[in-house]
């Protein structure tokens, strides 16, 4: 098996203070977080605990409430969600026929 070859154009991304409210329920509280180039990160936690909102933030799909992520050294919390400069695209495995 061969190692990842780290991508060294990408910049790491910087969680600080990272608070998501919805409404009065408290969803992140005080995230800090190092994501750094070419290392693959993983985020676990039962249903409901925030990955899924944490993701969207940081793809600037989502508001934050309180706090920053940076990219390199630019904050994206002035972002507008839909104009955000990070190109993600989220796969779910749930069925969307009814």
């Amino acid at each position: 098996m061969n190692a990842l070859t780290p991508i060294t154009c990408a910049p790491d991304i910087v969680l600080k203070g990272l608070h998501k409210t919805y409404g009065t329920d408290p969803i992140l509280h005080g995230l800090d977080l190092v994501f750094k180039a070419g290392e693959l990160n993983v985020i676990l936690g039962p249903s409901g605990c925030g990955k899924s909102t944490l993701l969207r933030m940081v793809a600037g799909l989502e508001e934050v409430s309180q706090g920053q992520i940076l990219m390199a050294a630019a904050t994206l919390r002035a972002c507008r969600p839909r104009n955000a400069a990070a190109p993600w695209c989220f796969r779910t495995t749930r069925s969307t026929r009814t």
